[in-house]
């Protein structure tokens, strides 16, 4: 970060914390629940969203190794991100040119991309190279059957991909201000260690809303981070993106405090989001991944969270980074998610057409305002 950034929000949730004042806006918002019930609304979000603006998908260390690939979705676009021999990243649609058949599934390491149906074969840079019983398609024009490719850029550790092929993709731009910051954290040495998804019943906008509202953590989880935490919460905004910073019990003891962001990342936490729909955390020399898209329906999204170290870690520390994990992986279900969906029940009822977001959640209006924006363009 440039000098002095982090000592300042370190400086912020000193005073917020000793004051009892999280950042805030100047008002409250009264939205409609329709929003998150909307099966016309939930269509345009996917194809005005996730069909057209560019997207953090991963990290630079989920295909470090040569050969290695994962797969994500872009709203209900399936798509291979994959590393070349060659050392490049490249994104791919994970659909087969004969018959639309996805590719692979999860993550893995390989030489050749093989269709399951037909076996027809692609290179890491997507070149159709083997098709079984290929005098059957010889008027068939194989030379134009490569797989499709997106665009795909990929900086400061960061993988970013456009699901329009004609919309490149330039990080410091997708990132706008915080480019610097996100620069200063080294997450292209950022290693992975444990992921996990799954399909939740709640609209993918909640799961977004509760990464940025600072104003729930003391009252849903007052006891799964009692004694970790501190309340009080520091805001900031940087156009589309937004950054909650959070401080553990340490900091108040900290005096005077450390200049060094490495010290000082092991007393808070910063939670970064990135629009559309990813949330990068860093702090106590960890990194944790997050990334939510629609499902079918607008009362289903996929929920991914994963973490990573800064280093290798020996067989102590990884049975420590597994249950710290866990512990997320139980915070975000068993709590966060849990009351998210009894939200989603309750709108989906229609008996409730309306909800509020205080002037101490910030972030959550102008989440909406940037996704209303996209629906309007």
């Amino acid at each position: 970060m440039e000098a002095g950034r982090l000592l300042s929000i370190a400086e912020r949730l000193v005073i917020a914390n000793a004051t009892g004042k999280s950042d805030c806006g100047t008002s409250s918002r009264v939205v409609d629940t329709e929003r998150y019930t909307s099966l016309d609304r939930h269509r345009a979000e996917v194809e005005r969203i996730f069909h057209r603006e560019a997207q953090l998908v991963g990290l630079s260390g989920d295909i470090a190794a040569l050969g290695a690939y994962i797969t994500v979705d872009l709203g209900d676009l399936p798509v291979i991100v994959a590393r070349g021999d060659d050392g490049v990243a490249r994104a791919f649609l994970n659909s087969c040119r004969h018959r639309g058949t996805e590719l692979v599934c999860d993550r893995g390491v390989t030489t050749r991309f093989v269709c399951p149906y037909h076996h027809w074969t692609y290179a890491q840079d997507g070149r159709l190279v083997a098709v079984p019983s290929r005098e059957s398609f010889a008027d068939a024009s194989l030379a134009e059957r490569n797989l499709i490719e997106l665009p795909l850029a990929e900086k400061y550790g960061l993988l970013v991909v456009s699901p329009d092929p004609t919309r490149m993709v330039d990080v410091d731009a997708f990132l706008g201000h915080p480019a610097p910051e996100i620069a200063s954290l080294s997450l292209a040495t950022a290693q992975p260690l444990m992921q996990r998804n799954a399909t939740v019943a709640c609209n993918w906008k909640m799961t977004n809303e509760m990464g940025l509202d600072g104003y729930h953590v003391r009252y849903l989880h007052s006891e799964s981070l009692h004694g970790q935490a501190l309340w009080e919460c520091v805001y900031d905004q940087f156009g589309r993106h937004h950054r909650l910073g959070f401080a553990n019990v340490s900091l108040l003891d900290a005096a005077p405090l450390p200049t060094a962001d490495t010290d000082l990342l092991g007393l808070i936490s910063l939670t970064t989001y990135l629009y559309p729909s990813t949330f990068v955390v860093v702090g106590t020399h960890a990194v944790v991944y997050q990334r939510s898209v629609p499902g079918k329906v607008p009362g289903e999204c996929s929920f991914h969270l994963a973490t990573y170290s800064w280093q290798p870690l020996d067989d102590e520390a990884l049975v420590g980074a597994h249950e710290f994990f866990e512990f997320l992986w139980k915070l975000s279900i068993n709590e966060d998610i849990r009351a998210q969906e009894g939200s989603q029940r309750a709108f989906a009822s229609g008996l409730v057409d309306h909800t509020v977001f205080g002037a101490n959640e910030p972030a959550l209006a102008r989440l909406h305002e940037s996704w209303d924006a996209a629906l309007a363009d």
